[in-house]
Order: C-alpha cells, then sequence, then structure tokens
C-alpha cells in the first residue's frame, strides 16, 4: 500500500508540473502499436484465428500551435490458420497524418483527433504474389502528459482499409483501442 501511495504521489507531482510542447515549430516523434486476436466462425465447418501484431512510428511536424502533420510506417506480422491450412505474412506501410489537439496547449490532459493514410504493401508466406491496400484511420482520445516532453496516448480508432487486388473483399472496417508514446521536441530559435 505503502508503494502504491508513493507512486500515486510522484506520478500527481509530475503531471501537475509538466506542459507539452504543442507550439508551432515543435516536432513530433513516437508512434502506436496493438495486438490483436480475432476468432471467427465463417460457415459451420470453416473456422478462421487470425493473430496480429504492428507497430507504426511517426514523425510530425507543428504547423500551428495544436496542429501537427507528418510522415507514418507501418509493420504488421500476421499469422492465420484455418481448418484448412495455415499461412503468416508481414506487411510494410507507408503513409501521412495530421493531427489536432481539442484543448488549450497548457492543459495537462489533452484530447486529440487525428486523420491518417497508409499504403501497405504485404507478402503471405505460401502465395507467390504481393498483397495491397489503402488505409483510413480516424483516432481521437485522450493524451496524458508524463512531463513537459513525453504524451501517453490511449486511442480509439476507426479503421477502413480497401485492398487494391482483391477482388473478393471490396472493405474491411474495424474497431481498435491502441496506445502510443509521443516525444515533443521544441525548435531552437
Amino acid at each position: 500500500m505503502v508503494k502504491f501511495r508513493l507512486f500515486l504521489f510522484v506520478f500527481t507531482v509530475i503531471c501537475v508540473s509538466s506542459q507539452a510542447q504543442l507550439d508551432k515549430n515543435s516536432w513530433l516523434l513516437g508512434g502506436s502499436g496493438r495486438i490483436s486476436l480475432t476468432s471467427q466462425t465463417a460457415t459451420v465447418a470453416t473456422t478462421y484465428r487470425d493473430f496480429n501484431v504492428s507497430i507504426k512510428p511517426n514523425v510530425g511536424y507543428f504547423l500551428f500551435d495544436r496542429f501537427a502533420a507528418g510522415a507514418l510506417i507501418g509493420f504488421s506480422y500476421d499469422r492465420l490458420k484455418t481448418n484448412y491450412y495455415v499461412n503468416s505474412g508481414t506487411e510494410y506501410a507507408l503513409g501521412t497524418f495530421a493531427r489536432y489537439y481539442l484543448l488549450k496547449k497548457e492543459k495537462q490532459v489533452n484530447l486529440l483527433a487525428q486523420g491518417s493514410y497508409l499504403h501497405r504493401i504485404g507478402v503471405l508466406a505460401n502465395v507467390s504474389s504481393q498483397i495491397s491496400s489503402d488505409v483510413f484511420t480516424l483516432t481521437t482520445g485522450p493524451v496524458i502528459f508524463l512531463n513537459s516532453v513525453v504524451g501517453l496516448e490511449i486511442t480509439g480508432n476507426y479503421e477502413l482499409t480497401k485492398p487494391s487486388n482483391n477482388q473478393n473483399i471490396n472493405k474491411i472496417s474495424n474497431l481498435f483501442l491502441s496506445i502510443g508514446l509521443q516525444i515533443h521536441l521544441e525548435k531552437d530559435n
């Protein structure tokens, strides 16, 4: 109990004394990640089990106070198992994002809204051709600034994936939570 109280005290002191760099001409460096497990029954005799882990590092620049835009890359590993086969693959992605912090920049806890676009290219182990898709994501959630530089993000996301070369799938919609860290670096004048 003493350790918990000490942790709570230190966390409160850090949070109360911190202020993030959301000013124009500052840099944003960080990323997010997610792990998903999916189980699906498509027909009476067919079940799918999917495991996915992905990370998305990003770098951005504050064009205006509280508004940043930048580039992100992605890496994803996927393993799909059905009644008939097991397959795994990797995907690589490159894209852009724009984000806006909704509350005043002096706030310890802020809210962000972000839109992003990624173009993904993937290779499955048992398939000789590449797969590609366009991914549009809307993200929102709180940012807890741990100090004047680091922000912890816990966000809800809506993702729309449009496969480029799969005629059987028109689009895939996904809702998920992600956790990320952002480092806010102020540019010296």
